[in-house]
């Protein structure tokens, strides 16, 4: 997990390895481990990072839907993830940087975000892990991402639809309760995938006004 504290020379970061602790790596390339990202790497005989992480483990990601018992489950039925209990999970900020390290125990408290993950090959475990950043509807997510964020909860859980809507930052929407929003969302979601947020806008304020009517 790529904490990216410490930069020297833009080819040295600051990197939380599972089971070994935070140190200062060499890079052999700054792209590969920016802050906030998730890797498994290792290093090649001039002692540099290199990233391995499509080799090397089970790179994943999805929504959180409940955490019990040591397991995560995602939404969209894929199963349960045995997760480490000394795994290295970061929440991120809303420009995608390490925000601060949770336990594993907190991942109940993330249910409707999404989270980006290894799964060790050996142990089938989750080891490391980023969670998104919850904007609370205040309009601080990026145009193209919120609009991503919301094509994306197609087919997935109505906690997951509502919180991506909220990421638009509809003034009227985000004053709705719990329960009018879980309402609207259902309409805004009957239909395709959008192109922009514009489209967004539209569907929430006909979404609404059929609420308003009812």
């Amino acid at each position: 997990m790529v904490t990216g504290k410490k930069v020297k020379e833009n080819y040295y970061s600051e990197i939380n390895v599972f089971g070994e602790g935070t140190k200062e790596y060499k890079l052999k390339t700054k792209e590969d481990f920016q802050n906030g990202y998730v890797v498994a790497f290792k290093l090649n005989d001039k002692d540099e990072a290199v990233d391995k992480t499509v080799a090397e483990a089970v790179y994943q990601d999805g929504t959180i839907e409940d955490y019990s018992k040591g397991y995560l489950e995602l939404s969209g039925g894929s199963g349960k993830i045995k997760v480490d209990s000394s795994a290295v999970i970061y929440t991120l900020k809303n420009n995608d940087k390490v925000d601060k390290k949770i336990s594993a125990s907190k991942l109940k408290d993330y249910v409707g975000r999404e989270i980006q993950y290894i799964v060790d090959k050996d142990d089938k475990m989750l080891v490391v892990a980023t969670i998104s950043h919850e904007d609370g509807g205040n309009g601080d997510v990026p145009v193209s991402k919120a609009v991503k964020a919301v094509n994306d909860a197609f087919g997935k859980s109505i906690v997951v639809k509502r919180n991506a809507l909220r990421g638009i930052g509809h003034e009227l929407y985000n004053e709705l309760s719990d329960t009018d929003q879980a309402k609207v969302a259902n309409k805004v979601f009957d239909g395709d995938t959008f192109d922009n947020i514009e489209e967004i806008e539209e569907a929430l304020e006909d979404a609404i006004v059929e609420l308003w009517e009812e």
